[in-house]
């Protein structure tokens, strides 16, 4: 039995002793005699720590993630309300036109003001639709603008003989000179020759930019800033963008707290009333040159005094007016010769061959012969009524007064008559007439012969058409003037080829709101009622609207916020 090694050292020997062996940790260990520490408690701490910052990380993109995806929900929500927003407001523009086609419908605020298209548990989706969008402090009204409210440029008479009439028209809208008017005219006339203040295609090539005048009606009116003498400032006045809206940019030059919009706010290049009668059938044009055919239209829609009064009227014209005999329109000798010389001209076309004078020979029609071309035009129906025609039957001279009394009620009803069923135009509208109900005293200022006192005599009269107060729309006639004493029925005659109360396109802002959100949708358009369906013309897309700053448009919001 061997001895206890003498050399082995206890597990607690100090280590200074031991041979190491750093080549083999085992050998290191069990001759020194020593074990390394046990580190596996540190260890624990550490990963301890990085799952917590792992976690933390985690948390924290999880967070920013729900935080980003709700942003992009309420976003997307914000997003779908305002595309709902702008369908509302183009629904409101095909509820106008369905009013506009139903003739028989009686317009009033009540059809464009807040108007209920749907109803989603607490979101009430509306469309409200305004002439023009007014500034905060203008008082508001709801329904459409009429285009005939306007001064139509492209209404004006180019012959030599009236530019100085076309001239004076024009300057009665604010800023237009005669340099101005004359050159409108320029642009439009077909010749090159400048008016008086005009100007030509040689002075427009000279320019920076030249260009060649349009020598044609203008198709829009942005086309005038082409004009020379017509500035950008002129035209837009403060509304410098065109929207009709004041822009945190525009600025209220002359503190009056309404957008002044310059020449857009008086002229137009498309005003127009339809020559189609409400049953779909177009009107007769009573200056058609067959007066044989105008004369059994007018006896079988009213009767044979009417048509023979109308027809004479075109072969005679008139020579009594409110009882007052008219030497100038009226000469027996002049008149006589005109059908001497109406006859010979029928008897050369018959020699000629000219089948179609040959059939309308034949046609006799009220005790006299209407197959001579007729010397007189009507400008206006207004013409025919209060009248007195001379003609001649069988040699012998009668007179034929008119079917309509010259008085007021006279002319209401002669003008509703006449205009259900004929026209003065053989075009599909007549352009140009300015509705005496909606236009502004600049523009009724450019009928001929008015005069400043008149135009406003008239704004003041006709609040009693006003839509707002009455709660529906009344249908009067111009022979409103004369009942209510502003005018003779003389002047009504001058006056009415130049005035009308009605018109078939219309412009207005729609806007598509949801109570309780703070901005709505709105676009401007324009529609055209002379065409069949009704055709929308040009849209806008205005910016979105913030409802708090228009609390009368948006009177009906609930201010509940969704």
């Amino acid at each position: 039995m061997r001895a206890p090694d003498q050399h082995r050292q206890s597990p607690y020997q100090s280590p200074s002793t031991c041979v190491m062996m750093p080549a083999d940790e085992v050998a290191f260990r069990t001759t020194c005699g020593f074990r390394r520490p046990d580190t596996t408690e540190q260890r624990h701490g550490s990963v301890l720590l990085l799952v917590l910052a792992v976690v933390m990380v985690l948390s924290f993109s999880a967070y920013t993630f729900s935080e980003l995806a709700i942003f992009d929900y309420q976003a997307s929500v914000q997003a779908n309300r305002q595309i709902l927003a702008f369908e509302l407001a183009t629904s409101g523009i095909d509820a106008a036109a369905e009013l506009l086609e139903n003739a028989e419908h009686d317009q009033s605020p009540t059809d464009f003001d807040g108007v209920v298209v749907a109803t989603t548990g607490s979101l009430v989706s509306r469309f409200t639709i305004l002439p023009e969008f007014p500034d905060s402090q203008v008082d508001v009204r709801f329904g459409l603008r009429n285009e005939s409210s306007f001064f139509n440029i492209n209404s004006l008479p180019l012959e030599l003989s009236q530019r100085v009439e076309s001239r004076l028209r024009l300057t009665e809208i604010p800023g237009i000179t005669n340099e101005i008017a004359d050159a409108i005219i320029d642009w439009m006339d077909t010749d090159d020759e400048p008016s008086r203040f005009g100007a030509e295609s040689s002075w427009y090539l000279t320019q920076a930019e030249p260009c060649f005048p349009r020598q044609g009606r203008f198709l829009h009116l942005e086309e005038l800033l082409a004009v020379r003498g017509i500035t950008k400032q002129l035209f837009w006045g403060e509304d410098r963008n065109g929207n009709g809206m004041r822009d945190p940019n525009e600025v209220d030059l002359n503190a009056d707290n309404q957008l002044q919009r310059g020449l857009q706010e008086f002229l137009t290049v498309v005003s127009a009333e339809s020559t189609v009668a409400s049953n779909g059938r177009p009107k007769i044009n009573v200056n058609t040159g067959n007066l044989v055919e105008l004369y059994d239209f007018l006896a079988a829609e009213f009767d044979h005094e009417i048509a023979r009064f109308v027809t004479a009227w075109r072969m005679e014209g008139p020579v009594e007016s409110d009882g007052v005999l008219d030497q100038d329109l009226f000469d027996p000798g002049a008149r006589r010769q005109e059908r001497l010389d109406s006859a010979a001209r029928r008897l050369r076309q018959q020699l000629e061959g000219s089948g179609r004078e040959i059939a309308r020979d034949i046609g006799e029609r009220g005790g006299f012969s209407l197959s001579s071309d007729p010397p007189y035009q009507v400008r206006a129906l207004a013409e025919l009524i209060g009248v007195t025609v001379r003609i001649t039957v069988d040699d012998e001279d009668i007179l034929l007064q008119s079917p309509w009394s010259s008085d007021a009620n006279g002319f209401g009803i002669g003008l509703k008559q006449l205009a259900s069923r004929l026209t003065t135009s053989e075009t599909r509208s007549v352009i140009g007439r300015i509705n005496i109900i909606q236009a502004p005293v600049e523009v009724l200022r450019t009928v001929p012969g008015m005069t400043p006192s008149l135009a406003q005599a008239i704004v003041s009269a006709r609040s009693r058409f006003d839509t707002k107060n009455k709660g529906r729309r009344d249908h009067p006639t111009i022979a409103w003037l004369l009942e209510d004493g502003l005018v003779t029925g003389a002047q009504l005659r001058q006056f009415a080829p130049y005035m009308t109360t009605g018109g078939d396109v219309h412009n207005g802002v729609s806007i598509g709101h949801i109570d309780g959100l703070d901005y709505a949708s709105a676009v401007r358009f324009q529609l055209d009622g002379t065409r069949s369906p009704i055709q929308l013309t040009s849209m806008q897309h205005l910016p979105p609207i913030p409802v708090h700053h228009f609390p009368a448009v948006f009177h009906n919001n609930n201010r509940t916020r969704h």
